[in-house]
């Protein structure tokens, strides 16, 4: 099964290619874009001024656009600080008389240093002169202009992030219930696979010609629920890890009737874990790989232990066994793909790598390695601080 990290990359640059691609989305294409609007703003100024002068001359225009520019142009300034302004500074009722405040302080100092930026050499009759309150008043409408502008597109980017959010979320839940029903799958394969059926009704049927029938029955009843189990547990993501180790319990059972007194297993798992939810169809893949790599190719009893321990915020997982242990290159291979990201590509087990990728997103751990008393062990980490009962 391929991987689905590069999906998740291609479906996050495919969200957005044509803005990304916009010229007036980049920090230049922005500033040309501002230029260009207040420069407009000020011939449209000028020439209205012209017209209300009954002007003739260009000489005149000209000199009515200098000051138009100035100010329009220093405008443009305070407008950035006021994108700023809005865009950093969370909005909520509890904070809104300090940024009415804000707003009134800032504008209040626009509109004194204005008369000074525009009109150096007459700031006077534009700061308490006959000309400031028109001057204060347009200066104003400008303001709320600016401000209301970049409120609506703070909403708009809000909205617009909220929305890509919420497709993101839904595209991972689709992944996940892709993966969950991938685990069912492979899990119920496993169940099912002719090698495993037929060595688990040559079981059956030797124990019913040794007239075992109590043992036989036990069997088949092993065989029916672990079928069943595997529908029941895939109904949800997430399960008690008791109702996990129920399943890998009844998995290890019918195991031994093949493999007889080769295969014995221990399940440590304090009574506090238990309650602790864990990925539904989780540990059987591991459970699988650990008989296939040691009981499956070993001549001797192997034993393959099962040790859980928590605590607040995690729950570890340890199997181990006995047998001859990981091949050199496996152990190799799989710390080149990154043992602390989730790696176990070289084990077959890319679906639970997968799956645990998408629903901790790195912070969880599975990690292999040889023990040095002889034999293999997989250790897994998972975040539990939100799935406690």
């Amino acid at each position: 099964m391929k991987d689905t990290k590069p999906e998740l990359r291609q479906t996050a640059a495919f969200e957005q290619p044509f803005e990304s691609q916009l010229f007036f989305n980049r920090p230049a294409g922005r500033l040309a874009l501002a230029l260009t609007g207040w420069t407009v703003v000020a011939i449209i100024a000028a020439t209205t001024a012209f017209i209300a002068f009954r002007g003739n001359s260009f000489a005149q225009w000209l000199a009515l656009f200098r000051p138009m520019i100035v100010y329009y142009y220093s405008w443009a300034v305070f407008a950035l600080l006021i994108y700023q302004l809005v865009m950093r500074l969370n909005f909520s009722l509890a904070r809104l008389p300090w940024l009415l405040l804000l707003h009134a302080g800032l504008l209040t100092f626009i509109s004194l240093a204005m008369p000074f930026i525009v009109h150096a050499n007459q700031w006077r009759e534009w700061l308490y002169g006959e000309r400031a309150i028109g001057f204060r008043f347009l200066g104003l409408f400008i303001y709320l202009f600016i401000l209301i502008s970049c409120l609506l597109l703070k909403s708009y980017r809000v909205g617009r992030d909220q929305e890509r959010r919420v497709k993101a979320e839904a595209l991972r839940t689709s992944m996940l219930e892709n993966q969950l029903s991938m685990a069912r799958m492979d899990v119920l394969k496993t169940q099912i696979n002719p090698h495993f059926l037929f060595n688990a009704l040559n079981s059956i049927a030797a124990l019913i010609e040794t007239a075992k029938n109590q043992q036989a029955y036990t069997a088949v009843e092993l065989l029916g629920g672990l079928l069943r189990s595997t529908l029941d547990q895939a109904r949800s993501e997430f399960v008690s890890l008791q109702q996990e180790l129920e399943f890998i319990r009844c998995y290890f059972e019918l195991e031994k009737i093949r493999y007889g007194d080769r295969l014995s297993f221990i399940i440590d798992a304090p009574a506090d874990c238990i309650a602790r939810k864990v990925p539904s169809l989780l540990l059987q893949p591991l459970v699988e790989n650990a008989i296939k790599h040691a009981v499956a190719v070993s001549h001797k009893a192997v034993t393959v232990e099962l040790q859980v321990n928590c605590d607040p915020a995690s729950l570890s997982v340890a199997i181990r066994d006995d047998g001859p242990g990981f091949q050199a290159a496996l152990l190799q291979a799989d710390e080149t793909t990154g043992a602390a990201a989730g790696s176990a590509s070289g084990l077959g087990l890319i679906n639970i790598r997968q799956r645990l990728q998408l629903l901790y997103g790195g912070r969880h751990r599975l990690v292999l390695n040889n023990r040095d008393s002889g034999g293999a062990e997989i250790k897994m980490t998972l975040p539990t601080d939100d799935l406690i009962d």
